[in-house]
């Protein structure tokens, strides 16, 4: 996540650069803030007094913006994660089939042998050793492999290619009643065109 200035508000100062010095109490912030990129808890855990008002307005500035859209940079520079690398994870757990994890004779694969794609798509791997069959003094071990959610997987690669977006309805009457009228009025709502 990048921390963003509001629309319309040019959060730099002159030649596109911010010259602020950032506070110690600023500086707590974004290091919050990058830990947790929620505006009012980062400004709690820096010490502010009123911290949804001061993670709305720090979040404003073009000095604090500045220094946490560093600080991402360091963190995804450090973990070498790139926007294509959560594309393939994503596929690779959207594509991953339960077919792949057993051999021709009906086996289940070890995890050794397990390709890279089917590695990613495990979300747990339990071993289990005990007596199915009571009375026969054998231990079984039962092993469960649990894929990672499929369909979240999915949705937010459609998400991601515009294949699905939120919306939000507002239609219907709206109906007033004054207190001096007997009859009330119904207003109808009007669709307003989307803006980009």
């Amino acid at each position: 996540m990048t921390a963003t200035a509001h629309p319309g508000h040019n959060p730099t100062g002159k030649n596109g650069r911010s010259a602020e010095v950032l506070s110690a109490r600023q500086q707590r912030f974004v290091v919050a803030y990058l830990e947790d990129p929620v505006g009012s808890t980062a400004a709690r855990v820096a010490g502010y007094r009123r911290p949804k008002d001061a993670g709305s307005r720090l979040l404003r500035r073009a000095a604090v913006c500045e220094a946490i859209a560093k600080g991402q940079a360091r963190v995804l520079a450090r973990s070498s994660l790139t926007a294509e690398k959560v594309l393939e994870t994503l596929h690779l757990i959207a594509t991953t089939d339960m077919r792949d994890f057993y051999t021709e004779d009906g086996a289940l694969k070890q995890p050794k042998d397990w390709t890279r794609a089917q590695g990613l798509g495990v979300s747990s791997l339990d071993v289990v050793k005990r007596n199915l069959t009571s009375g026969d003094g054998k231990v079984d071990t039962v092993f469960k492999v649990k894929l990672c959610d499929r369909v979240r997987a999915l949705e937010s690669l459609a998400k991601h290619f515009g294949l699905l977006v939120d919306r939000v309805d507002h239609s219907g009457a709206i109906v007033f009643q004054h207190e001096q009228l007997d009859v009330p009025v119904t207003v109808e709502a009007v669709r307003v065109p989307e803006t980009p």
